[in-house]
């Protein structure tokens, strides 16, 4: 009964300071929007380095990876 008991205390305990650290490491709401807009000024500011003949390019690019996937997606059916 007291081995039971012991065990049973370790597991409990070594979940709860397995809880206790996830909740301390994990990013809050706030971090977690900071880091959503900062990604979404770095693109803005990328798309807004290139010029309109190299957007064009990009957007050339995006379409043939697209259509490759496509293509792989219809060959294996």
């Amino acid at each position: 009964m007291k081995k039971t008991l012991f065990q049973l205390s370790w597991i409990l305990g070594l979940s709860a300071g397995i809880l206790l650290l996830s909740i301390i490491v994990f990013p809050g709401p706030e971090k977690r929007q900071d880091f959503l807009q900062k990604q979404l000024d770095n693109i803005q500011k990328q798309k807004e380095i290139l010029t309109q003949k190299e957007y064009e390019l990009l957007l050339k690019a995006y379409d043939k990876e697209w259509q490759d996937l496509d293509k792989a997606e219809n060959d294996n059916n």
